[in-house]
């Protein structure tokens, strides 16, 4: 849910409107390479196939909104970077508690 919201801000603040079509960042690669971020924090050590194949499929999100004409390469590179920071960021935070 922070993730998300933190995107939608950013996108909010980026382009000066509100549309979650199209646009910098990409809200589904933020997602996607958060849950990846997530699930790997969880799994990585045990069973990295795990982390591989869900890395993947948040690939294939990203190449998807390519693929459709909806984002540019770039737009959905920033959207997994900032998916992977604020996770992790999510998560280092939460540990220090």
């Amino acid at each position: 849910v922070m993730v998300v919201s933190l995107s939608l801000f950013m996108k909010l603040v980026i382009e000066k409107k509100y549309s979650i079509s199209g646009g910098m960042p990409s809200i589904h690669s933020v997602i996607a390479f958060s849950i990846w971020t997530a699930i790997s924090v969880f799994t990585f050590n045990e069973f990295p196939v795990i982390s591989m194949l869900v890395f993947i499929l948040a690939f294939w999100v990203a190449q998807s909104r390519v693929l459709r004409g909806i984002h540019k390469p770039a737009e959905v590179i920033i959207g997994g970077i900032i998916g992977i920071f604020l996770t992790t960021l999510f998560f280092q935070l939460l540990w220090r508690w």
